[in-house]
């Protein structure tokens, strides 16, 4: 006899509805009704979660999926992957598969996932009944248990570019990929300051990348140097005068593509450069 609440949270339908499905128990067996139907010539795959578990908290060994069709075609396509996880990111994971032909750049913290299961214990997940196109997989360990995707929460596994599946390609297999948490914040200018009277020394608080040239109100920038990886931007300029406040605007970027546009001042110094 299984735990019916394990279970429903655990099941997924795909193409997933907008509104959740009602579920109904008569003994072992379960009835799922989809508030808007089913829709004509799709192939459904029906997957009960690794989390599913009996009335004695013991879980499913792996997920477990089935499929059938509202049309002529049971789609066939097929798509396997491993996500490799380290021992600090806990909580259940979860692989979303987007199709690109319905939403071309999804977004994975609004986005409804077209295509959801869970990866097993060793990490090994399946998506079938996949129809010809293009598709995106992300995969992230919940770390706040929200079945959804939070970024710089939940560590996330994304491959390096998109899956192109065709009926005559056969089963797609993906490299093994590694989950890390993305960080979602924008570099933080922690200082700024003259060194002598031909240099500014600006301090991130983490490693950036210059997108726009930096700008100094009535002080010509003559070169811009950079340590390498590292959070500091040195700026030689012309012979500033001692005490007066400049401004300075400059454009970073993170290692994650965070972006921060930085106006910041700062007081000109007389000291010669030495």
């Amino acid at each position: 006899t299984m735990d019916h609440r394990s279970v429903e949270e655990a099941i997924f339908i795909s193409p997933q509805s907008e509104q959740v499905p009602k579920f109904r128990w008569r003994g072992d067996a379960l009835q799922i009704r989809l508030a808007d139907g089913l829709r004509m010539d799709r192939t459904y795959v029906i997957t009960i979660g690794q989390a599913s578990a009996d009335e004695w908290r013991n879980r499913m060994v792996a997920s477990h999926s089935f499929r059938f069709a509202t049309g002529d075609v049971v789609n066939q396509g097929e798509l396997f992957g491993r996500v490799v996880r380290s021992n600090e990111h806990v909580g259940q994971a979860f692989a979303w598969l987007y199709d690109l032909g319905v939403v071309s750049e999804p977004d994975l913290s609004n986005d409804v996932a077209h295509y959801v299961t869970q990866p097993d214990d060793a990490g090994h997940f399946q998506f079938s009944g996949l129809g010809p196109g293009r598709y995106r997989v992300f995969v992230f360990v919940d770390a706040n248990q929200n079945k959804a995707y939070t970024p710089g929460v939940d560590a996330l596994a994304v491959p390096p570019q998109d899956i192109s599946l065709t009926d005559d390609l056969g089963p797609f297999r993906l490299g093994d990929l590694k989950s890390v948490v993305r960080d979602t914040s924008a570099p933080v200018l922690s200082a700024i300051r003259t060194s002598d009277q031909h240099h500014v020394l600006m301090r991130f608080d983490e490693t950036v990348r210059i997108v726009t040239e930096p700008v100094i109100s009535g002080l010509v920038i003559q070169a811009v140097y950079q340590d390498a990886d590292s959070g500091r931007v040195g700026l030689l300029t012309q012979k500033q005068q001692s005490g007066q406040s400049y401004e300075v605007r400059i454009s970073v970027v993170d290692r994650f593509g965070n972006r921060a546009d930085i106006e910041s001042s700062v007081r000109g110094d007389g000291t010669a450069d030495r």
